[in-house]
């Protein structure tokens, strides 16, 4: 792992024993090694969030996957692979998790024709095209 992210062997096991921290390119670098990556995120307060899943668990399913307009989405999505993560996913398994927009994974080599299919004038309110 330690040449995969052009760090020292050294270095590596200072940082597994807890001896270091690693600076964030070195933490990405590793990371990468392990292909995976880095996300940091905001979250609301737990108390906000437990008051949220609360007034969400007392809606219909149905209805809040219609607020989403998941299924014209999908539609529009048919030429090429995609996967429902994150939120999204839980929602359509049932979990009273707070959805703010859909979350749906192309390949990198699909992602221009996701961002066209999904692009501005086509795109449901609160549905983010793919970076890159």
């Amino acid at each position: 792992m330690a040449q995969l992210a052009e760090v020292s062997q050294a270095a590596v096991a200072r940082i597994e024993r807890g001896e270091r921290a690693p600076t964030i390119p070195v933490l990405e670098r590793l990371l990468a090694a392990m292909d995976v990556q880095l996300v940091v995120a905001v979250e609301p307060l737990d108390a906000h969030l437990d008051a949220r899943i609360d007034d969400l668990a007392a809606r219909p399913i149905a209805e809040r996957i219609n607020e989403l307009d998941l299924d014209r989405t999908l539609d529009r999505l048919t030429d090429f692979p995609q996967v429902i993560t994150g939120c999204t996913a839980a929602l359509l398994q049932g979990a009273p998790v707070p959805v703010d927009a859909l979350e749906i994974a192309v390949r990198w080599q699909d992602s221009k024709r996701c961002c066209a299919a999904t692009g501005p004038g086509s795109r449901p309110a609160g549905v983010d095209p793919p970076a890159g």
